[in-house]
C-alpha cells in the first residue's frame, strides 16, 4: 500500500513540473522560456546520507516560498551502494520521497554524488569502502608527504597526499565501470521523472595521481586525460536508461581561474615543465598551507630552470603567442580540457558544466566582521569577476554549453548586518550572478544549517540575504539583470518572444513587508501567478521590455 501511496505521490508531483533541457546556453522549459534557477544544498555526509528535516513538507513550502527553485540534493554512493551491485531501495525510495515533496511546490532536485577526499581515511566515505578495498595501496599511507594532519589549514590538504592522489587515479583508469554501474542504476530508477533537473556526476573532482606525474596538476591535463573519459562511460550508462535529462559534469575546481585561450607554444612549455618535474619539488609550497612535511623536498636546479623557461619563452615571444583557431586537438592545458561535454557536442542540450566559487582567503568564522579592503579586493575586484568571467568563455568554448554555479559560500551573511564581511561577500556573488544571469545553488543548508536554526526555525535574518527578486521563467530572451540589495530596487530587460505563456517573476515577501511598486514597459500585461509572491507578465509585442520593482517604504 505504502508503494501505491508513493508512486501516486510521485505522479502528481512529476506532472507539476516541466522538464527542463539546454537552449543556447540557457536552461528552458518545455514552454520555450528561458529558467533562472536559485536553490541550496542539501547534502549529508554520514549515514543515513539525508537530512531528515527535507522529509518535511513544511521545509518544502518554506524553499519555494523564499523563491528557491532547485535543490542539490545528495545522492551518495555509499548510500546508494553499500555493497556490490546491491543498490540499497530504502535511501533511494527516501529520496524519491523528497523529490517528489519539492516538486509538491514547484522546486526541482538534481542528484549530486558528492564527494571529498574520496575515502573514509580523509573524513568520510565518498565512495563505498568495497571500492575503496579494491584500490591498491598507495606507496606512503594518508597523510604522506605531510607528517601528519595538524599542520593542515584546510580539508583541502587531503588531496595533495599520495594515498588519494593515487585513488583518484585509479578510480578514474580502472574503475569506470563501477562508477557508470552506479550511474546506470540512478538514473533508471529516476528516468522520465520531470521533477529531476539533473544528475551530478561527481563533486569536485581531482586531477589524478599527481605524484606519478605531476602535469596533472593542470587541469587541462586532467580533464583531458582523465575526467572526460571518465564521465563519458558514465554518460553512456546513462543514456542506455535516460537521453533525456541533463548531466551536470564538474572539472577540477580551479579549471576557471585563468581566462585565456588554447595557445601551442604557451601549452606545451607549461606541459613540460610540469611533466619533467617531481611532486616532491613543490612540497616547500605545499608547507605553507599543509604543515611540516614526512619527507625532504627534492632539490630544484632553479638557475637552469630560469634559462629552460626564458629560453622557451622567448621562442614563443617570437611567434607573439599565436591563438589556436578553429577545431584545436587539445584544449588549454589552464582550462577544464574537455573537448566536448558528456555524450559529444550533440548533447549540448541535455549536458552543463557545474562550478564552483569561493573565495577560500575570507576563511571561516569572520561573516560579521568588518571586510578588509584588501581581501575585498582580491576576492571582488580581482578572484570573482575573472573567474565569472572564464566561466562565460569557457561555455563558449564548449559550443555554447549551459552552466551552473552549483556551490558558492564561505559567506554566511546576516540582513540585519549589512556592512559585514558575509553579507557584503554574499551579495557580490549574488550580483555576479544576476549579471551574469547565472542560476546557483548556496552552500551548505545540510541539517538544517545556515537557513534554520537547530530547532528547525527559520533564520530569517539569514534567509532575507539569499531570497532575491529575479525572474523564474523568461518568455524570451534575457538582457540584463539588477537587483540592488540596499534600495531593494531589481531592474530586468529582455526580448519577449511570441509565446502564449508568461514571464513570471518571483517577488520576496521577507523583502518588500510593505509592499512595492511596479513599472514595466507598455507591451506588458501584468497578472498574479500562481502563489502571491509570484507575478506574471505576458507581452503583447516582441519588442524590448522592462520590468522594475521598488519598496514601497
Amino acid at each position: 500500500m505504502a508503494r501505491v501511496v508513493l508512486a501516486s505521490t510521485l505522479a502528481a508531483a512529476s506532472a507539476a513540473l516541466s522538464p527542463i533541457h539546454v537552449r543556447d546556453g540557457h536552461f528552458v522549459d518545455q514552454s520555450g522560456r528561458v529558467r533562472l534557477f536559485h536553490g541550496i544544498n542539501s547534502v549529508i555526509k554520514q549515514f543515513p546520507w539525508y537530512d531528515e528535516g527535507m522529509r518535511d513538507p513544511a521545509r518544502h513550502k518554506q524553499i519555494a516560498e523564499w523563491g528557491f527553485t532547485a535543490v542539490r540534493l545528495g545522492a551518495m554512493w555509499s548510500g546508494l551502494e553499500p555493497e556490490e551491485g546491491v543498490f540499497n531501495e530504502t535511501y533511494v525510495s527516501v529520496l524519491q520521497e523528497i523529490v517528489a515533496g519539492l516538486a509538491e511546490h514547484g522546486v526541482h532536485t538534481y542528484l549530486d554524488m558528492h564527494q571529498d577526499v574520496l575515502t573514509g581515511a580523509a573524513g568520510y566515505w565518498g565512495i563505498p569502502a568495497w571500492l575503496a578495498a579494491k584500490l591498491r595501496p598507495a606507496d606512503h599511507p594518508y597523510p604522506w608527504p605531510m607528517a601528519d594532519t595538524g599542520g593542515f589549514t584546510t580539508w583541502a590538504c587531503g588531496y595533495f597526499t599520495q594515498e588519494i592522489s593515487n585513488q583518484f587515479g585509479q578510480l578514474y583508469t580502472e574503475h569506470r565501470r563501477e562508477f557508470a554501474a552506479v550511474w546506470r542504476g540512478v538514473a533508471k530508477r529516476f528516468a522520465g521523472n520531470p521533477s529531476i533537473l539533473g544528475f551530478e556526476l561527481l563533486n569536485e573532482p581531482w586531477g589524478g595521481d599527481i605524484y606519478s606525474d605531476a602535469s596533472l596538476l593542470l587541469p587541462g591535463n586532467a580533464g583531458y586525460s582523465m575526467l572526460q573519459p571518465f564521465y563519458e562511460a558514465a554518460s553512456e550508462a546513462i543514456r542506455e536508461v535516460d537521453d533525456e535529462t541533463i548531466i551536470f559534469w564538474e572539472p577540477v575546481t580551479y579549471a576557471y581561474f585563468v581566462n585565456t585561450e588554447p595557445n601551442l607554444i604557451l601549452d606545451s612549455v607549461i606541459d613540460m615543465f610540469m611533466k619533467s618535474h617531481n611532486m616532491l619539488e613543490f612540497l616547500p609550497i605545499l608547507q605553507q598551507v599543509c604543515g611540516d612535511m614526512a619527507v625532504a623536498a627534492l632539490p630544484v636546479p632553479w638557475q637552469g630552470l630560469a634559462q629552460e623557461v626564458m629560453a622557451s619563452l622567448g621562442e614563443a615571444q617570437g611567434h607573439r603567442f599565436n591563438s589556436v583557431t578553429g577545431e584545436a586537438d587539445r584544449p588549454s592545458v589552464l582550462g577544464p580540457g574537455f573537448t566536448a561535454p558528456p555524450g559529444g557536442k550533440d548533447y549540448l542540450n541535455r549536458t552543463a558544466m557545474s562550478w564552483h566559487y569561493y573565495c577560500w582567503a575570507l576563511g571561516y568564522g569572520h561573516d560579521s566582521d568588518p571586510y578588509d579592503p584588501v581581501l575585498r579586493t582580491v576576492c571582488d575586484d580581482l578572484l570573482g569577476t575573472m573567474v565569472f568571467n572564464t566561466v562565460d568563455a569557457r561555455a563558449q568554448e564548449l559550443g555554447g554549453s549551459a552552466t551552473m554555479l552549483t556551490e558558492f559560500g564561505i559567506c554566511g551573511g546576516n540582513y540585519d548586518e549589512p556592512e559585514s564581511q558575509g553579507n557584503i561577500e554574499c551579495n557580490y556573488v549574488l550580483g555576479q550572478a544576476d549579471s551574469h544571469f547565472q542560476s546557483w545553488s548556496y552552500w551548505d543548508t545540510a541539517s538544517g544549517g545556515y537557513l534554520w536554526d537547530s530547532q528547525g526555525d527559520p533564520v530569517i535574518q539569514h534567509v532575507k540575504v539569499l531570497a532575491r527578486p529575479h525572474p523564474q521563467a523568461t518568455a524570451g530572451t534575457p538582457v540584463s539583470l539588477q537587483f540592488d540589495p540596499q534600495t531593494r530596487v531589481m531592474h530586468y530587460q529582455y526580448t519577449p518572444s511570441a509565446s502564449p505563456h508568461p514571464t513570471v517573476v518571483y517577488v520576496p515577501p521577507l523583502l518588500f513587508t510593505s509592499g512595492y511598486s511596479l513599472e514595466s514597459s507598455s507591451n506588458l500585461e501584468v497578472g498574479e501567478g500562481a502563489a502571491p509572491h509570484l507575478l506574471t507578465f505576458t507581452a503583447t509585442d516582441t519588442e524590448p521590455a522592462h520590468i522594475v520593482i521598488r519598496p514601497k517604504d
